[in-house]
């Protein structure tokens, strides 16, 4: 897998909008019932930063991040606004206790 361990700008990223996709066949049957077929195991996800340029020079900086990747080529980190918190309502502060992890009971 390539992967570049960069990201792209929060500038433009702040603009973008997207979010997770499956891939689902649904094949209907001589009986007049759906079989579906979930082709991926976990989401992947998609968004279009187009939305994020507000500027020329927006423009420039996601052109050259777009060659820098070499097109689809490698992958990259995109921070998604509506997912990057662990807190429950994802936009209290952020702290120690905000999920809970394990128990704590010593058996593993």
């Amino acid at each position: 897998m390539s992967f570049d361990e960069v990201s792209l700008s929060l500038r433009v990223s702040y603009g973008a909008h997207g979010g997770p996709r499956f891939q689902t066949e649904i094949v209907s049957i001589e009986s007049g019932y759906e079989r579906r077929n979930q082709r991926w195991a976990q989401a992947r996800r998609k968004y279009d930063a187009s939305t994020g340029i507000v500027s020329a020079n927006d423009a420039s900086l996601l052109m050259a991040f777009f060659q820098a990747r070499a097109g689809r080529a490698r992958g990259f980190r995109l921070k998604d606004w509506n997912d990057f918190s662990s807190a429950s309502d994802g936009k209290t502060a952020l702290s120690w206790d905000d999920q809970l992890i394990g128990t704590g009971d010593g058996v593993e």
